[in-house]
């Protein structure tokens, strides 16, 4: 997991502060964001589901994948998690760097 998330009482929510080791930093709550590069990049609290990564591409042995959540369940931004670990930059295939730089506080990121 990225980090705890807690309210702090003061901003209806939008604010929060996250609990990592002995540090605490506060990170925003973007609603309507729909990439998960896009919260990364912004800094932006993030319910780690990259786990889920290794567990479709390497666990489960089925063809197909079916999602069933209700809706603002994260459907989207799961998916668009899983578009930006798997994307290749068409000019340089063999970079990851943009992989290492999104996902080096996540989950999957430990199974390298």
């Amino acid at each position: 997991m990225m980090g705890l998330c807690q309210t702090d009482g003061n901003n209806n929510g939008k604010r929060l502060s996250i609990k990592k080791r002995s540090s605490i930093m506060v990170k925003s709550v973007n609603i309507g964001v729909k990439t998960f590069h896009e919260l990364i990049e912004s800094n932006s609290c993030y319910a780690d589901k990259t786990p889920l990564i290794r567990t479709v591409f390497k666990d489960i042995a089925s063809k197909v994948l079916l999602i069933t959540r209700p809706r603002r369940f994260g459907k989207t931004l799961t998916l668009s998690t899983f578009y930006d670990f798997l994307v290749l930059d068409p000019e340089n295939p063999g970079d990851v760097s943009r992989q290492e730089r999104w996902f080096r506080s996540t989950g999957i990121f430990s199974d390298r």
